[in-house]
C-alpha cells in the first residue's frame, strides 16, 4: 500500500516523502512497515523506479542521434573505396 502511494507521489511531482506516507499510513493502520527490512524495502524499490525511469529516458534522448544514419549508404561507401 505504502509503495503504491509513494509511486503515485512520484508521477504527480518529482519528490517523494516515504518516511510521511508510512506516517500516515500507520495513523490509519498500525502496523504498517513494521520492520527496519520493510522500510529499506520501501527505500529500495523507489530508487529501481528511479533509476529505471533514468535509463528509459537516457534511451529516449540518445534516440535521434542514431534515427538520422543510414546504415546501407554508410556501407556503400565504405566499400566502394576499396
Amino acid at each position: 500500500m505504502v509503495l503504491d502511494q509513494v509511486l503515485q507521489q512520484l508521477d504527480c511531482r518529482d519528490s517523494v516523502d516515504l518516511f510521511g506516507s508510512v506516517r500516515q499510513l500507520r495513523l490509519q493502520r498500525c502496523h504498517m512497515v513494521q520492520t527496519e527490512g520493510q522500510y529499506l524495502y520501501l527505500h529500495q524499490c523507489v530508487r529501481d523506479v528511479l533509476r529505471a525511469r533514468k535509463l528509459r529516458c537516457d534511451q529516449e534522448n540518445l534516440q535521434p542521434l542514431y534515427d538520422h544514419l543510414n546504415y546501407n549508404s554508410q556501407r556503400e561507401t565504405l566499400f566502394s573505396r576499396r
